[in-house]
């Protein structure tokens, strides 16, 4: 009688070895192995696609707002952690900018401080924003007294 295992040892059949009340273990097939070793290494290139198409597409969309040219001075509010919990040191600042009276807020994507660091909060850069959408904002220079 051979049964899938749903416990600790999922995916390796078994076997009952009769009135001995041992089990004999048996490794997956060459075919088994092969379709597991597929459907991972193409779960890891979607992964791994998926974050690096992510990046370039938020660094494009900075570079296309900045080339639009128009800018205010904006100010770092504070400085959001990122990352799992292997990277609980690193943040992004969150930037405050002002468009003819409103107040819009943004994480900036394209730099990362360590948290630790001092004096991340009020500073100044001038900041880009899209004419037609001003929540759509990226970071230029920081302004430096």
């Amino acid at each position: 009688m051979n049964v899938r295992s749903g416990g600790p040892v999922s995916g390796t059949r078994f076997s009952s070895a009769g009135r001995s009340g041992r089990h004999r273990f048996r490794s997956r097939s060459p075919r088994e192995r092969a379709t597991s070793t597929i459907i991972a290494i193409v779960i890891i290139v979607l992964v791994v696609g998926g974050a690096i198409t992510q990046n370039v597409w938020q660094r494009q969309h900075a570079a296309d707002i900045i080339a639009k040219g128009t800018s205010v001075e904006g100010t770092s509010l504070s400085c959001e952690r990122t990352g799992g919990r292997r990277n609980r040191s690193s943040c992004q600042l969150r930037w405050e900018y002002v468009v003819d009276g409103q107040r819009y807020t943004f994480r900036d994507n394209q730099h990362t401080y360590r948290r630790w660091q001092t004096g991340l909060e009020g500073q100044r850069a001038e900041i880009f924003y899209d004419p037609e959408r001003p929540d759509q904002a990226a970071r230029g220079d920081l302004i430096v007294d």
